[in-house]
């Protein structure tokens, strides 16, 4: 066993020792820790029956320290009968349809409008738990797409007018990823605005129902313009590729 051992870090340092001489930056590797937790992720309780999307987002974007509206956010989201393409139906509508009914937003449209905002926001599916550990473990807060107040919930296939296929749920609901520990998930719910914890399999179970869905990212993009020298410094610098090894997270960049 120690053999083995022995020549695995052995050819590390190899390959290491090789991407080094061609100009590839390995970075360190990071065990994922058993408990993580991000200060400061706070919520407010959504402003109609079917904007937890838009509440989310805001809540998110002001971690990253981006002031935004409920009002202002919902009213700028697209609207369509295609949940991946914009809001579908009246946000005062009731809560627990499906589409053609008044239903709510999937990641997408959501992202999208987060970037207009400058944030970097990445929606994502079939995320899976330990990349979304990493995020938190890295400091970053992840909006999650899942069914009333943590159910198992039930897909449905859904054809939008135009032929799109997608998956809704009754009940589709967002929340805030903010922690997690080796019993529990830790979320800011966009219908109370409050901080709760759910047991990881019934959060897991809840999240499956739309493949996972969420929008990770980070804080706001910089507005302001390098300086002449700076920006002669930057091109004439030599560029860097960093490679991750797999099942690590990378740390949150300062």
């Amino acid at each position: 066993m120690r053999l083995v051992v022995a020549r695995f870090l052995a050819r590390l340092i190899v390959i290491g020792a090789i991407l080094a001489s061609i100009g590839v930056e390995v970075v360190a590797a990071f065990t994922l820790p058993d408990r993580a937790v991000i200060a400061g992720v706070r919520g407010k309780p959504q402003r109609w029956n079917l904007s937890c999307e838009a509440r989310s987002a805001v809540d998110w974007a002001a971690f990253w320290g981006v002031d935004i509206t409920e009002r202002q956010f919902l009213k700028r989201l697209p609207r369509s009968k295609n949940p991946d393409e914009g809001f579908v139906g009246n946000p005062g509508d009731a809560w627990g349809n499906i589409p053609p009914l008044s239903y709510g937003v999937h990641a997408e449209p959501v992202a999208s409008l987060l970037r207009d905002y400058g944030l970097q926001a990445e929606a994502r599916r079939q995320m899976d738990w330990d990349e979304l550990r990493s995020e938190i473990a890295a400091g970053r807060p992840v909006i999650v797409w899942v069914i009333g107040q943590m159910w198992k919930g039930a897909p449905i296939k859904y054809k939008t007018p135009d032929g799109h296929k997608t998956t809704v749920a009754r009940f589709e609901h967002t929340m805030v990823v903010f922690g997690y520990d080796h019993k529990k998930v830790y979320l800011v719910d966009a219908y109370t605005g409050d901080q709760q914890s759910y047991p990881i399999r019934t959060f897991l179970a809840s999240w499956q129902t739309l493949g996972r869905m969420a929008i990770v990212g980070g804080e706001a993009t910089p507005t302001s313009t390098p300086t002449e020298s700076e920006a002669q410094s930057q091109s004439g610098a030599a560029t860097t590729l960093k490679v991750y090894l797999p099942g690590v997270y990378k740390p949150a960049q300062n």
